[in-house]
């Protein structure tokens, strides 16, 4: 272990590729936090590490150029002279490869920490162990995975690039002489790096532009490197004054800008999807020979990403070029992508689309949520309800200051919280469709809730929520799983300990179909829930008077020790506890 007093300057080398810098930011935030008396340099090859250039973790940001043959040892060389010369303490590597670890032994900085990977292990003072569970992690976990030999066991959240308000100032002026005139400003961002197989291919994204200048009045900016010029050059040829081609005429920093000023933006797997959306900005992202459960991009909330992937066999494949007919992308259809865009136009927010909502012909299933879900450390899990488990249920919820947590809910978190449990509410809110209030309103009601645990000492993980209608037969609505799914994916959740805590028969189905335990509470509808309860209907695992007695009972019972690696868990399903089966509730 590495004591924080120890290390007066530290020095962090970050990924290569723009996504993976973006997917490192917990990462270093977690850094600073164990060490906040150091001093924190960031070391990047190229261009990419430009992005973390103003972020609050980070206190400086050392970049040198790749090369190839001989010039590339001379640049390590003179790389690996400058850093000698700044007396660090402390190297953290997070990318795997032989060269950032050749490049920190060189410079002779005394403790060189990193995987084990690659055949490096000789050339590292503190080699760390990668086993299989971990390369399965999403790559922002996988990093903060890392970490745990420093100490570190922090948690993936997202976090923001902000760009100034230069930066800002700048952006809005080439916007407007580029012919901006306000209303929806989308983004395209056509390309993607490492090979064609991760690209939608051009003529898709032709037909798409047209559809949403023609429908919605709208600005496409066309973003990308210099290599997408002949796409952009495509894509104005078709789209005339109502785009604006940047391809290649923009840095990260200056397409950061951009990319935050705008409604939506639609994206391959590229670094500026991941640039998107950690400039909190909605995306659209088209997926084929890569995986969303390791690379997908980490957001705001939830539902600010629409991932659209067609389950071929063959993918993930992760190859740069496809050997047969790219059926992973050629699938996707211009209709998948304009309606997610759509929805978050008309919407002004989430689109709620995900994988499983794209039209698909009878040979081209959509996703069932059956894929592979990135295993995690076995921490246990809390999907909460939220109307009549955490807060007073009055029907159509729509003024924040309606909201009345019920007794004891706060307490009861802030419980699971100590214990290390992760918290997740999961909850039905169709009086969106039914237009009883709009998604914006529903933010508000969410971000009253929030602080209202808060100042109880409490907070949950996430809220994710269905804003359907019980008729339009959607994936996401409890007791269907699509939400749970989505939760999984987006936060890397453990798969083998979970728990749902809800006063419906919804969140008892839902628990049994995701292989989680059922607790049922008796506020709100519980009660009535319970005295009507379905005779074909297998009981919950348990019956709770309420959140605080649901919690003491998740806690008394047998769970892995948090953040352990073990697989096992002698867990037994209570037996008894159902009221008509002369159970003490």
């Amino acid at each position: 272990m590495i004591a924080p007093d120890q290390v007066r300057r530290l020095l962090v080398r970050v990924p290569n590729w723009v996504g993976d810098v973006i997917h490192s930011l917990p990462a270093l935030v977690a850094l600073r936090a164990r060490f906040p008396g150091a001093e924190l340099t960031v070391l990047a090859r190229g261009e990419a590490g430009s992005v973390l250039s103003h972020h609050p973790a980070v206190d400086r940001v050392v970049t040198y150029q790749a090369a190839r043959g001989l010039n590339q040892l001379r640049r390590l060389r003179e790389t690996a002279c400058r850093l000698r010369g700044e007396s660090y303490d402390l190297a953290v590597l997070l990318p795997n490869s032989f060269e950032s670890a050749w490049l920190i032994r060189w410079a002779g900085i005394p403790r060189r920490y990193g995987f084990d990977t690659d055949g490096r292990s000789w050339l590292l003072t503190d080699p760390q162990p990668c086993s299989v569970e971990t390369r399965r992690l999403h790559q922002a976990d996988y990093y903060l995975a890392l970490l745990t030999g420093l100490g570190i066991t922090s948690r993936r959240n997202w976090q923001q690039l902000e760009p100034t308000a230069t930066e800002r100032a700048t952006a809005m002026e080439q916007l407007a002489g580029s012919g901006w005139k306000r209303g929806p400003l989308i983004a395209l961002c056509p390309g993607a790096g490492f090979g064609s197989a991760k690209r939608w291919p051009l003529e898709r994204y032709l037909s798409l532009a047209r559809r949403l200048a023609e429908s919605h009045d709208a600005t496409l900016m066309i973003l990308g490197g210099p290599a997408e010029r002949p796409m952009g050059g495509a894509l104005i040829a078709t789209l005339g004054e109502r785009g604006i081609d940047l391809t290649g005429r923009t840095t990260l920093r200056e397409a950061l800008a951009l990319l935050s000023m705008a409604s939506v933006a639609v994206s391959n797997d590229s670094g500026l999807l991941h640039l998107a959306a950690a400039a909190g900005t909605p995306a659209v992202a088209l997926f084929g020979p890569t995986d969303p459960h390791r690379t997908g991009p980490t957001v705001s909330t939830p539902s600010s990403v629409s991932i659209l992937r067609k389950p071929v066999a063959c993918s993930p494949c992760e190859l740069r070029e496809c050997p047969i007919d790219h059926r992973c992308m050629t699938w996707l259809h211009p209709d998948d992508a304009y309606e997610a865009v759509r929805r978050f136009i008309t919407s002004g927010g989430p689109s709620g689309v995900d994988e499983s909502s794209i039209a698909c012909s009878p040979q081209n299933k959509p996703w069932s949520g059956d894929a592979p879900i990135p295993r995690a450390a076995p921490v246990p899990v809390v999907y909460l309800d939220r109307d009549g488990t955490l807060n007073r249920d009055i029907g159509y919820l729509c003024d924040p200051d309606q909201l009345e947590l019920l007794p004891g809910a706060g307490a009861a978190l802030r419980a699971l919280q100590d214990a290390g449990v992760r918290t997740v509410i999961v909850t039905n809110q169709s009086g969106v469709a039914r237009g009883a209030l709009t998604e914006a309103r529903l933010e508000e009601v969410h971000q009253r809730l929030l602080r209202l645990l808060k100042a109880e000492g409490a907070a949950v993980e996430a809220i994710y929520y269905c804003p359907h209608h019980p008729d339009d037969r959607c994936r996401c609505r409890k007791p269907e799983t699509g939400l749970i799914e989505r939760a999984r994916m987006q936060l890397a959740l453990g798969t083998d300990y979970s728990y749902v805590v809800g006063d419906k028969l919804a969140d008892v189905q839902l628990a049994r179909r995701i292989g989680a335990k059922s607790v049922l509470v008796r506020t709100g509808h519980g009660e009535q829930v319970l005295e009507n309860w379905p005779d074909a209907e297998p009981p919950p695992d348990h019956v709770a008077a309420d959140l605080s007695a649901a919690v003491a009972w998740i806690l008394g019972h047998d769970q892995p020790p948090t953040g352990s690696a073990t697989s096992s868990w002698a867990g037994s399903t209570t037996a008894g506890m159902f009221p008509q089966q002369g159970a003490n509730q």
